[in-house]
């Protein structure tokens, strides 16, 4: 299966969330998924600091990975990106975004994410204007808006 989508695909990526599902039965939620001929798993990783919200944890997304053979997009919406990104690279996701305004080294996290294999992306929240991606374009696989 194609993790990273190149400038040539044409098809539509389905990803839907993690967070929509119903929290008490994450792991039959994701088996139902995998029936749906879905691209990816969406998960949103929120520390509660970056975010107030904090719906799924990393435990949840360690157990939940051995349960399907879908590819983990994992969008990180934390403050200490190194220490998320270590443990999904131990965990083995296949995508990876973080957010370009709480990263004080997008550089380094990108050559770290890079280096371990992961398709490796950079989410921007609304307001966050598009330029600040163009000296690191050809460094990244996808944004997330």
């Amino acid at each position: 299966m194609k993790i990273c989508l190149t400038e040539q695909d044409t098809a539509v990526a389905l990803a839907p969330s993690l967070i929509c599902v119903d929290q008490c039965r994450l792991a039959r939620e994701v088996k139902a998924l995998d029936t749906l001929n879905v691209d990816f798993l969406h998960v949103d990783l929120i520390d509660g600091h970056f975010s107030p919200s904090m719906p799924l944890g990393i435990e949840a997304v360690r157990q939940l990975k051995p349960c399907t053979d879908l590819p983990f997009d994992v969008h990180l919406m934390v403050t200490e990106h190194d220490f998320f990104i270590d443990e999904m690279i131990d965990i083995g996701v296949e995508r990876l975004c973080f957010h370009y305004e709480s990263a004080g080294h997008v550089d380094r996290l990108l050559e770290k994410l890079r280096g371990s294999g992961i398709c490796s992306g950079i989410a921007l929240k609304p307001a966050t204007p598009l330029r600040v991606l163009e000296y690191c374009l050809d460094r990244i696989d996808y944004v997330l808006l």
